[in-house]
């Protein structure tokens, strides 16, 4: 590297401009050599506890040149005592050295107290046309600490203005944690927009405000610390985002009284959780959705997941949604009531928890694209339902109500996983409807995954003979004995030649199973020897087993497991 021209080396460490401080401590030259670089004085990082703060601004703004600046200022720890601390001596003077370049400002980020950064706004206010990157963050203990949740009570200010006739195509990036902003006509120069507001988002006539002086925005993400609501808004005029295609919003309660108000017809994300369903709710929606015809990626989750109220009946139209390819509902009885108004044809992953089956049956019938899908919870099966055919599913996951699946036809499934309810008591009979759907659909299945199931292993055994691709068999917490395994083991006399019932096997998991380490160790000698024996070609064999009596296993037996390979998950 010394033999390098300088030329050659300054292009090197602007591949890296982060990185310009620890290049310049690797020897004299290089020292030299990014001192003299202005690109190097155009990153600036200050804390606000040094004293000679403002002389070390004024000194990197001397050898900076006319570059872009990128300034980062550091406050001190937050502690509960400090909220007058020194720190506030030494802003005012910083503020009055930036402010005169910050029209040259292109990321800003400031770490400090709410006073801290209000002086400096108020101080740093004026044109900035170049300005693409702001983060405002309050120190973490300050926005967590129960004490000071209600200190702040309005947004925060930020005075930044774009010049008339500001010739530059919208593409600032602004992020708030612990507090919510509020815009003047820098507004308009914003495409993503981020605030985990703390507890500082409470009304939903300031979030309107904000949003109307973000007529550019392409992605909004709000969030709060904990489920709140939001309040509601006087009449004002909608609020047109025409360009907003991510809109993701967590822990607003009475979420309604923001989405009724905007208009967003690029919509192609929508993410709201932690809601609370509520009357107002489904008309929300109902009135959202067809105002978004880019619409395709849809996830809601509401609160109160066992809420026991009869659906209300509805005499109108059902809603098509074609654009809609993924789509997750995590709600209970009473939010169920918007899946029953929705058809999504061409739906691919589809994610439901604490949905009724009726209600799910009626949205999987309407969809012919459906590859990946997965129901849990509260799922009341309602009987007399007809059998479905999904062509295209290929994934699929029940935790719960497993019977549902004996409504489906799943000719084309390669990966299923079953998994019981309750995590502390693996009884959930499985064997039925299991039995059911290999018999009936006799799916090409290369992934089984059983969770917390009361398996017979006759019935497994009987399963497994009938799959003939299967390359991954995981089973935890499952009531399965060795004869599994031993059927495992021993070739399948139906045919000819020597074979294994499940010949792909590639991969396992036996967890909190009734196995004990002889059958354990008969399956694996089988399964990595016996096949090499006589000429076959097996696959390699990976995978964990734990026993249900950790002590039951013995010296010897841990040794010649751990000589087969890796198996033990302890010990």
């Amino acid at each position: 590297m010394n033999h390098l021209p300088t030329d050659i080396l300054l292009e090197i460490f602007k591949f890296d401009c982060e990185s310009f401080l620890r290049f310049s401590h690797v020897c004299c030259r290089w020292r030299a050599l990014i001192h003299r670089c202005s690109l190097f004085w155009s990153r600036i990082g200050l804390r606000l506890f040094n004293p000679e703060l403002d002389q070390q601004a004024a000194y990197w703004l001397e050898r900076v040149s006319s570059r872009p600046l990128s300034i980062t200022i550091q406050s001190k720890p937050f502690r509960r005592c400090a909220e007058g601390n020194q720190d506030d001596d030494y802003l005012v003077p910083l503020a009055g050295i930036l402010r005169e370049h910050m029209a040259r400002c292109e990321e800003l980020e400031i770490n400090a107290l709410p006073e801290q950064v209000r002086r400096f706004m108020e101080v740093c206010a004026g044109d900035t046309p170049l300005l693409r990157r702001v983060i405002i963050r309050l120190p973490y203990d300050y926005h967590k600490d129960m004490n000071y949740k209600c200190n702040i009570r309005y947004p925060c200010d930020i005075p930044f203005t774009l010049t008339t006739g500001h010739p530059s195509l919208p593409r600032a990036y602004v992020k708030f944690e612990g507090w919510s902003p509020s815009f003047s006509s820098f507004g308009a120069a914003l495409t993503v927009l981020e605030i985990d507001g703390g507890y500082t988002i409470k009304r939903s006539d300031h979030l309107l405000s904000m949003l109307r002086s973000c007529p550019n925005l392409v992605k909004f993400y709000l969030s709060r610390d904990a489920r709140r609501e939001i309040g509601e808004s006087p009449p004002a005029e909608r609020v047109a985002l025409p360009y907003l295609t991510d809109l993701c919003i967590n822990n607003i309660s009475d979420v309604d009284e923001l989405i009724d108000w905007l208009d967003v017809p690029s919509l192609r994300n929508l993410t709201i959780w932690e809601f609370a369903w509520r009357g107002a709710m489904l008309g929300a929606f109902l009135d959202l959705f067809p105002t978004c015809p880019s619409l395709s990626n849809i996830s809601l989750s509401c609160v109160l997941h066992r809420l026991e109220t009869e659906l209300p009946h509805f005499a109108g139209e059902t809603l098509s949604l074609p654009a809609v390819t993924h789509f997750t509902f995590y709600g209970n009885t009473a939010a169920s009531a918007l899946l029953s108004q929705l058809v999504l044809p061409n739906v691919q992953e589809l994610s439901l928890q604490n949905v009724p089956f009726d209600v799910i049956h009626q949205l999987v019938s309407s969809t012919t694209q459906l590859r990946e899908a997965s129901f849990e919870g509260s799922m009341k099966i309602v009987e007399g339902l007809p059998v479905i055919t999904l062509p295209t599913l290929a994934s699929l996951e029940i935790i719960g109500a497993i019977g549902c699946v004996d409504f489906l036809h799943l000719p084309q499934l390669a990966s299923l996983k079953f998994g019981g309810a309750d995590h502390s008591n693996p009884e959930t009979p499985l064997g039925a409807p299991l039995s059911t759907l290999v018999e009936r659909s006799a799916p090409p299945l290369a992934t089984l995954k059983l969770e917390r199931l009361n398996v017979p292993d006759q019935s497994l055994i009987w399963c497994l003979e009938r799959l003939p691709l299967l390359e991954d068999l995981s089973l935890r917490s499952c009531a399965i004995t060795d004869a599994v395994l031993h059927a495992l083991s021993e070739p399948d006399l139906a045919h000819q030649a020597r074979s294994f019932i499940v010949p792909r096997l590639a991969r396992f998991a036996f967890h909190r199973t009734r196995i004990t380490p002889a059958g354990a160790i008969s399956f694996l000698s089988s399964r990595l020897w016996d096949g090499a024996a006589v000429g076959a070609r097996w696959p390699p064999l990976e995978g964990r087993i734990t026993f249900d009596n950790h002590k039951s296993i013995s010296r010897d037996d841990r040794a010649t497991i751990r000589s087969m390979g890796d198996f033990l998950s302890r010990f």
